[in-house]
């Protein structure tokens, strides 16, 4: 490591050292680094062709024990040693993630000089296959999308290292999720509300084409560019499924769940427009729409904001009908003005909930949480909306005209946003924690005149 140490210091790059190839260095490099290796590397380093970095700096595990020779705690994690090695290539920096699956590391890639995420996932037999099962996944993407244009994260590389997958992607910033904690829950504006949007439909237009269910859209799983706040890009395919192997079970977080998925009826692509339709709704007002502990609560939850879901049959009614109308068109005037009712008093609460005027956006939501899967709006319909539509329209937003312009979080909130912070919402929470909302029940009388 310390041959090319002089030409890399100056690139900011510790302990680089140009590749030490297998076949003619690997003696030489024994010998040199062999008292900053441990026991179990000094055999482990020959299976590798190259080698990038040692870690010399690192507290390295020394200890064997039967958990896959010191190197995993008790549930199968790796442990983490900040500036060692993995596979001799990679630097730990950080942990910026965990969960049941295993850790995510910042790592530094000594190869590339870049730096990367890593998600190691845990030594267990069945985590292992479910990650095999991302993998597959994070492949289909990489095939099908070549230009970075559909906003997911894609898969670097992923390789074994003692007993664990490793799976490398390129460095984003916070979540949305952390970006909204840093903000105290207050929603954003509807500029960076809109633009958020076109960039999760692109997302899900090419989940769509490529035949792949996200499963699990919520905004813990979606990144921020470090460089541009703008720039946002799906994450996270642990939970996906191919669309002809929509099976249960399926894993989609709580207040983000559709009604099929609840009630385990079949489900399909339409389960992620039902998420982006809550992600979209958080995203302006800075809380969750449906802030349920478990499914039965966020069932009554969506029968008190979207209405009852509709009946399967509609029995006849047994009034006379008005004059004018005969005994067969009379249940279906009654159920075309019920539904009508019922749609004005959906986007009337609609409208108290996300406290806002704005027509088209309540449109676009409502259409996102229809509760019959085949009438929900698709991605391709979304992308047509009018809402979507009227950032490109507007002549006065002609800088507004890309999805990804750069622009400042703090200056996009709208002046009924500027409240003070909800104490509900104050403190610091850990990934996937969601806060409890409790208001007081809506009130069932609706607005006194409601025009077409």
């Amino acid at each position: 490591e310390s041959a090319g140490a002089g030409e890399d210091e100056e690139v900011g790059w510790p302990q680089q050292a140009h590749c030490v190839s297998f076949l003619s260095l690997l003696t030489d490099a024994l010998s040199a680094f062999r008292k900053h290796l441990t026991p179990f590397e000094r055999t482990e380093i020959k299976q590798y062709k190259d080698v990038w970095y040692f870690g010399i700096d690192a507290e390295k595990v020394r200890e064997t024990c039967a958990l896959n020779h010191g190197y995993d705690d008790i549930e199968g994690h790796y442990k983490m040693v900040i500036n060692d090695h993995i596979a001799y290539r990679y630097e730990v920096l950080e942990e910026i993630g965990q969960g049941s699956f295993g850790r995510v590391l910042k790592c530094r890639d000594h190869k590339t000089k870049q730096l990367v995420a890593m998600k190691v996932i845990a030594n267990k037999k069945r985590v292992a296959v479910e990650a095999m099962a991302e993998v597959e996944i994070l492949e289909l993407l990489q095939k099908n999308e070549k230009h970075d244009v559909a906003n997911v994260v894609h898969m670097k590389e992923h390789f074994h290292f003692r007993n664990h997958l490793c799976i490398t992607f390129d460095l984003m910033g916070k979540n949305l999720f952390e970006v909204m904690n840093e903000r105290e829950f207050r929603g954003l504006g509807t500029s960076q509300v809109r633009s958020h949007a076109i960039s999760l439909v692109q997302s899900l237009q090419f989940l769509s084409r490529t035949g792949i269910i996200h499963c699990d859209l919520k905004p813990d799983n979606i990144l921020v560019a470090e460089d541009d706040s703008e720039v946002i890009k799906v994450a996270d395919f642990g939970a996906s499924r191919l669309e002809h192997l929509n099976t249960y079970p399926v894993t989609q977080t709580l207040p983000y769940m559709c009604p099929e998925v609840i009630l385990k009826n079949p489900f399909s692509k339409a389960i992620d427009m039902w998420s982006l339709g809550c992600i979209l709704a958080e995203l302006k007002t800075g809380e969750v729409l449906f802030d349920a502990w478990e499914k039965y609560e966020l069932l009554l939850q969506m029968k008190k904001l979207l209405g009852a879901p509709p009946k399967v049959e509609t029995k006849p009614s047994s009034r006379s009908p008005p004059s004018g109308m005969t005994q067969n068109s009379w249940p279906l005037g009654c159920c075309v003005l019920q539904l009508l009712y019922s749609r004005r008093m959906t986007r009337w609460r609609l409208s108290m909930a996300l406290d806002t005027e704005d027509q088209l956006f309540l449109d676009f939501i409502q259409r996102c949480l229809t509760y019959k899967p085949a009438k929900r709006m698709t991605p391709d319909e979304a992308m047509q909306h009018p809402w979507i539509k009227e950032r490109f329209q507007s002549p006065s937003s002609s800088a507004d005209s890309s999805p990804h312009q750069s622009t400042n979080w703090e200056h996009m909130v709208d002046s009924t946003c500027n409240a003070a912070p909800s104490t509900s919402r104050a403190g610091p929470r850990p990934i996937g924690a969601r806060g409890r909302r409790r208001e007081g029940p809506l009130n069932n009388a609706g607005p006194t005149f409601m025009g077409t």
